[in-house]
């Protein structure tokens, strides 16, 4: 419970951060009231009576819960697979002991697997030159990520590995 109390506290200054933004505002809001969640909190609870560590209880029920959402008809509510999976990953790490994520000092690109809603968030706009990512949501929804906290898209250059021969193309 201490990890969940703690990545509600992150998030919470997230709100905070993102100012008079009330899309960015609501956004984040949206993932306290996800780690509020009786079903969310309480649901990994049964796998830990059964021998399960915290750690892995945590993974393997948030990993259910967004593998449901991903599979519902509607394309916009399955990439709220990925909300799940954001607030499910800080939660995790605050488990395990991990650090999140650290910029480098110097100019960089960011490749990730997929770019979560509160990865754009830590985001120095002043550091980054770029993002890579193998997969990720709609076009407008990294656009409307990057707009909630006061960057342009056309700053913001989305690009996508495409899997041809070993270049990657830029989409």
């Amino acid at each position: 419970m201490q990890a969940i109390h703690d990545v509600k506290t992150d998030l919470k200054k997230l709100v905070e951060k993102c100012h008079q933004n009330f899309h960015c505002q609501d956004f984040f809001a949206a993932h306290v009231a996800l780690l509020e969640d009786e079903e969310i909190i309480f649901g990994a609870q049964d796998s830990i009576d059964e021998g399960l560590s915290a750690a892995a209880a945590w993974h393997a029920h948030i990993e259910a819960m967004a593998k449901t959402q991903s599979l519902v008809g509607n394309h916009l509510l399955a990439e709220r697979a990925a909300d799940l999976r954001d607030i499910g990953q800080k939660v995790l790490m605050k488990l395990t002991g991990q650090d999140l994520d650290v910029e480098p000092d110097e100019p960089y690109i960011l490749i990730k697997q997929d770019l979560l809603p509160s990865d754009v968030a830590k985001l120095d706009p002043k550091k980054w030159r770029g993002i890579l990512t193998a997969q990720g949501g709609s076009k407008l929804t990294q656009c409307y990520y990057c707009k909630s906290f006061g960057h342009s898209c056309n700053c913001w250059c989305w690009w996508r590995i495409k899997h041809s021969s070993r270049t990657c193309g830029i989409d």
